[in-house]
């Protein structure tokens, strides 16, 4: 009679207790290492900006689905375009408990920072960074969204004389200028090769430092050349000082090339700080998103409404970014390192927005295989860059040579 007492009573405390509340999912924490102080502030901004609203958009319409519902969280990390700040701030992350990172516009950093998650075994997602090396030394937990390189300039260069031919304006020189890390030094190399193969004579080849302040005696070196093409590669502050050089020694190439560019990225402030000398200047680009996508344009009306500001380059990368983590993510099934890191191998991401017909998906060296190339190119009436090719993507035709070039 007492343990039936017993028994009935703790059966009956069972039933009157509260009924427990399932443990709401955990967070997945991504670090985010990008440039948030310095001279690429500004872009480094427009990426978190892009991210921050994918990030949303992703949780709002239910978090990663195959793991109950799992909401995103960045993680934000400045590396202030130093490389040495770049690890130790990779590292930070690492001890933050991040599950991938993602980053890190520059190529100097995404070298080192991919270095140091292969250390410490953790997934590093490079949004932008074309120096080739990146994917060319064996790392099992680096993988690029963006074109190296070896593949933008070569075809971009074809399609570009192409063009010259068919307005019958063909040139036969062309100087490089371009800052001094392997960013830049990747893409004069590039470009020297695609010049031999096709005879197009490099007349000078200029490296700087892009730290300087003053480009004038290498502004000269070019003047004296009079090449028909300058071809330069440079970041935003010293991309600015190096082109309003040659405005102001009236330098006025037959087409003025940016070779993956990254000045050319900032739009407002190219066009701002340029005037009319900015107009018709052409980009090769290693990333580009499919502008008459319908999310596309609900992106760019979405942005505009929240933050007031105009989408460009960098906040596409970090918007696309960030949805492409979050399939990953969908095919891991699981915040572990290593599960993401095979889901990585496995992904093949159809339905993305990037300008490309094939599939997001990545080969043995982490290079996405469905990555493709592309050229802008700046115009009076626009407020973007306009993408001139290729043809199913492309906005506007170029316009091939610049109307203010003269014939020598």
């Amino acid at each position: 009679m007492t343990v039936f007492f017993v028994f009935s009573t703790l059966a009956l405390c069972l039933l009157l207790l509260p009924a427990s509340t399932p443990a709401a999912p955990k967070d997945i924490l991504i670090g985010h290492l990008e440039p948030l102080t310095g001279p690429a502030a500004k872009i480094g901004q427009d990426i978190v900006m892009g991210a921050n609203y994918a990030m949303d958009e992703i949780n709002a319409a239910g978090g990663i689905k195959s793991m109950e519902g799992s909401k995103i969280k960045l993680l934000l990390s400045d590396h202030q375009g130093n490389p040495q700040i770049g690890i130790s701030e990779t590292e930070r992350l690492g001890r933050e408990g991040v599950s991938m990172i993602i980053g890190a516009w520059m190529s100097a950093i995404a070298l080192v920072g991919t270095q140091t998650t292969e250390r410490l075994k953790i997934p590093f997602l490079v949004d932008i960074g074309i120096a080739d090396q990146i994917t060319q030394r064996g790392l099992k937990y680096t993988f690029r969204m963006c074109t190296p390189t070896s593949w933008i300039v070569p075809k971009s260069f074809k399609f570009m004389m192409d063009a010259a031919q068919a307005n019958n304006a063909i040139p036969k020189s062309i100087s490089l200028i371009y800052e001094n890390s392997s960013y830049g030094q990747g893409n004069a190399n590039s470009m020297v090769e695609s010049c031999k193969q096709a005879g197009l004579k490099v007349l000078t080849d200029i490296s700087y430092d892009r730290k300087a302040i003053d480009f004038s005696s290498e502004v000269r070196k070019l003047k004296a050349a009079n090449a028909d093409l300058i071809g330069y590669t440079s970041y935003l502050a010293d991309g600015l000082i190096l082109l309003r050089t040659m405005k102001e020694q009236e330098i006025r190439p037959m087409v003025m090339v940016g070779v993956n560019d990254a000045a050319f990225t900032e739009v407002t402030a190219f066009k701002q700080g340029l005037g009319e000398y900015s107009n018709y200047v052409i980009d090769y680009m290693g990333h580009a998103m499919n502008r008459q996508d319908p999310r596309y344009k609900a992106m760019v009306a979405g942005i505009a409404k929240k933050y007031n500001k105009e989408v460009e380059y960098p906040t596409e990368i970090g918007y696309q970014s960030v949805w492409l983590a979050k399939e990953v993510l969908e095919v891991a099934a699981s915040d572990d390192r290593d599960r993401i890191r095979e889901a990585f191998t496995k992904l093949v991401y159809k339905n993305h927005m990037m300008a490309s017909e094939e599939p997001i998906r990545f080969g043995p060296d982490g290079q996405n295989m469905g990555a493709s190339v592309y050229i802008q190119q700046m115009f009076p009436d626009a407020n973007n860059a306009l993408v001139v090719w290729p043809p199913k993507f492309a906005e506007r035709k170029m316009v091939w040579p610049d109307p203010k070039w003269k014939k020598k």
